[in-house]
């Protein structure tokens, strides 16, 4: 973009939208390009070359809808290689230390290289902080003794002059301040605008780009916890987001105007003395804002283009619809966020999440698809179960705008239960930026193709088909409702049409199959009878096979039973040659039985006449002993 300041919607759901759904914005200004809060996912919107282009990140605030995705996209950059850089992120001090504390989890430890162990990794080698806002004079320390006030220079604020109060319920330490106009104890970062020389120094701290100024804002938002507005400026142009606020003057007044009694449980003494007290800081706080906070606050939009939170009942941090006109904002130069679903606003102007908007005149108009500007000129828009709407005022229209106790509904007929009848409308579905009639077939859906165009999608038996449907964008405000309804009524005509075309053609290649299929069927007659003449001849031929076959068969089966008659034959000779053979063996063996029995019986009588002998021999000896013996003993 060459020039201006351009804004694409990367998401614009509430705080308790779907899961992973929040607030982004992608703002371009004289040929850089900035996110602006980080809480609609964005990486498909933007694309990987998207990410290598961009001049910064910037958060307002640490609610999860604001900055969820800050993490991925530290370690998209760290890790992807055509990436490698460090995130640029632009917010206050506070804002900074926040973001890092809350993303220690995931971006302080990891794998090495070689995935063997487990390393440190230090937050600022993930991020780039680049300061935006006055730096602030005093703030909270920890030194030995415990918590202490300290000034820019570091040299320590006596406790009548500050002091800091330690939650009982959460132990986080916040500044109280002694006022020196008032001399009211109040927390500063709430009482004092970012222009108040009390607490903040002078230099804004500004980003300044070529051509543009980024400012940042904190008097009229209004949300709990450290936050801030953004101010673009560029040739002329101005363009706020507010972030997150309760954006309400009776509330605003009440805040500056209110003088409140602080509850001490010590002595007037004992409290000034004191550099650090336990319990509730608003137990001590005087006054919530300044008047020069509240002065500053009401005219922060004046002159400016404002993208402005919104949300239905029981606000509390946000505005609430139907508190809007108890803001200073312009309905002219405004356009709403942070809506939620089934959300109807009238004279108003409702952004939409994909949309691309740009600053003109102090207002905006739409960015089409081919590059045309469109005002955002309808007199309601709705955003209903994830689709989008837009109705223009006509006595006659055909949906009905309904007012119930600050809000407002849109019918498709008369239902007095919504409340007030307002006036009717001719309403017309938003696709891709296109306005189209809306549909009264629920089973028909509008869809965005690749081109941008938008089509009607009408579901069958069989499947769907799709067609290309005029843009009345141009002349919505004019169109009547018969115009409507007789644009509808061309458009089933022509559907009945195209319809009949179909059923037509239809026919025409059922016949033209029909003919080809007969021709077919002549052409495969006379295959079939070739073919068949030509299996017949193959079956007498395979029958004389079969029969010669047989033949050959019977032959060798003659000849293989002579063949086993000659082998039986011999077989038996054979046999009867080896039985005559086993009685001779069998009559030599029973005569070597004789033979060796004989032998055994003579060696037995020859042993047995042995033994007698050494037994009259032993005899003869044991006499001879005896007598020795006798002989002896005498």
């Amino acid at each position: 973009m060459a020039g201006g300041i351009e804004i694409l919607v990367l998401g614009d759901y509430g705080p308790f939208a779907e899961p992973g759904k929040g607030i982004g914005y992608q703002v371009f200004v004289n040929g850089d390009n900035y996110l602006i809060d980080l809480g609609a996912p964005f990486f498909q919107q933007i694309g990987a070359e998207g990410l290598g282009q961009l001049s910064g990140v910037i958060v307002t605030h640490c609610h999860d809808d604001h900055k969820r995705w800050f993490t991925d996209l530290a370690l998209q950059y760290m890790y992807t290689p055509s990436l490698r850089r460090r995130v640029k992120l632009i917010t206050t001090d506070t804002v900074a230390e926040e973001v890092k504390s809350s993303s220690g989890a995931a971006l302080n430890k990891s794998l090495d290289a070689t995935s063997k162990r487990v390393v440190d990794i230090a937050y600022e080698d993930y991020a780039e902080h680049v300061p935006i806002g006055p730096r602030a004079r005093y703030r909270i320390v920890m030194q030995e003794g415990g918590w202490r006030v300290v000034d820019s220079r570091g040299k320590r604020v006596a406790p009548d002059r500050a002091k800091v109060v330690v939650s009982a319920k959460t132990g986080s330490p916040r500044l109280l301040f002694c006022d020196p106009d008032s001399g009211e104890w109040v927390e500063p970062e709430t009482y004092y605008p970012f222009s108040a020389p009390a607490f903040y120094e002078p230099d804004p701290r500004a980003l300044v780009g070529d051509g543009y100024t980024i400012n940042i804002i904190n008097a009229p938002v209004w949300h709990g916890l450290p936050n801030f507005g953004l101010v673009i400026e560029s040739g002329g142009e101005k363009l706020i987001f507010s972030s997150d606020t309760m954006h309400n003057l009776p509330l605003w007044q009440s805040l500056y105007a209110d003088k409140r009694t602080p509850k001490f449980d010590l002595s007037s003494k004992a409290f000034l003395a004191a550099d650090v007290l336990i319990g509730d800081i608003n137990d001590y706080i005087e006054r919530t804002w300044s008047r020069a906070r509240y002065e500053e606050a009401v005219k922060a939009f004046d002159g400016a283009a404002v993208v402005h939170d919104v949300t239905g009942r029981f606000g509390v941090v946000h505005t609430e619809y139907h508190g809007l006109a108890d803001t200073t904002l312009d309905p002219k130069r405004t356009l709403l966020s942070h809506s939620p679903d089934r959300f109807t606003v009238v004279g108003w102007k409702l952004i939409k999440s994909g949309k691309r908007y740009k600053v003109e005149n102090d207002s905006f108009v739409e960015v089409g698809r081919d590059g045309a500007c469109w005002p955002l000129d309808a007199d309601v828009y709705l955003r209903h179960d994830g689709r989008f709407f837009a109705g223009y005022r006509h006595e006659a229209g055909d949906h009905f705008v309904y007012a119930k106790a600050g809000y407002h509904s849109i019918s498709a007929g008369a239902d007095h239960d919504q409340g007030e009848l307002l006036f009717r409308v001719n309403l017309f579905e938003d696709v891709a930026g296109d306005y189209l009639p809306c549909l009264e077939a629920a089973d028909r859906f509008y869809r965005a193709r690749p081109d941008g165009r938008a089509e009607l999608v009408c579901p069958t038996a069989e499947g769907s088909y799709g067609r290309v449907v005029e843009n009345l964008r141009p002349r919505c405000r004019s169109m009547t409702p018969s115009e409507l309804a007789q644009l509808r009524q061309q458009e089933t005509l022509a559907e009945d049409d195209r319809l009949q075309a179909e059923l037509r053609e239809l026919q025409r290649s059922m016949a033209a199959m029909r003919d080809r299929l007969e021709v077919q069927a002549a052409n495969h007659q006379d295959e079939i009878q070739r073919a068949v003449a030509a299996s017949q001849a193959e079956i007498t031929q395979l029958r004389q096979t079969i029969a010669a076959l047989r033949d050959e068969l019977e032959k060798a089966q003659a000849a293989a039973e002579a063949m086993v008659n000659e082998a039986v034959k011999a077989a038996n000779a054979e046999i009867v040659q080896l039985r005559e053979g086993a009685s001779a063996l069998r009559d030599a063996l029973e005569r070597k039985d004789v033979e060796a029995a004989n032998e055994r019986q003579q060696a037995v009588s020859l042993l047995q006449q042995e033994l007698a002998q050494l037994r009259a021999t032993a005899s003869v000896l044991r006499d001879q002993i005896e007598t020795m013996k006798n002989n002896g003993q005498r």
